[in-house]
């Protein structure tokens, strides 16, 4: 058993259905030298976790980012943010669009990913 024993975790406490995954693919660059942004790619993420952030979560993101909803997602399989790059990963959670800003690897420790998401766009009154 690891030090934090999520990954049982993530199985017993799944979203059922998952959430939405949509990577963006590599920009290329054109005959004229422009980089043009590739078509994203949506794919369902499973098994996921995922909670409102709270607390020290809060204190993990960029000032700015603070102010906006977040989410903490526990998952087995890496997301990516724009430190990476390439262009961060979003989510579709609860039919909202969340931009993923943190993740932490936890791979030796828990066998899982534990990344923050900011809402990216708002509900419809």
């Amino acid at each position: 058993m690891s030090i934090l024993g999520v990954s049982p975790l993530i199985d017993s406490l799944q979203i059922p259905g998952g959430i939405g995954l949509i990577r963006a693919g590599q920009s290329t660059q054109n005959s004229r030298g422009a980089f043009v942004a590739a078509a994203s790619v949506e794919s369902n993420l499973q098994p996921v976790a995922a909670h409102n952030a709270s607390g020290r979560d809060l204190l993990q993101m960029k000032e700015a980012d603070r102010n906006a909803e977040a989410i903490k997602v526990y998952t087995k399989v890496r997301l990516f943010v724009s430190d990476d790059g390439q262009a961060s990963d979003k989510l579709r959670y609860q039919g909202r669009i969340w931009r993923v800003t943190t993740v932490k690897d936890y791979l030796i420790q828990g066998n899982c990913y534990i990344s923050l998401a900011t809402l990216q766009d708002v509900q419809q009154p």
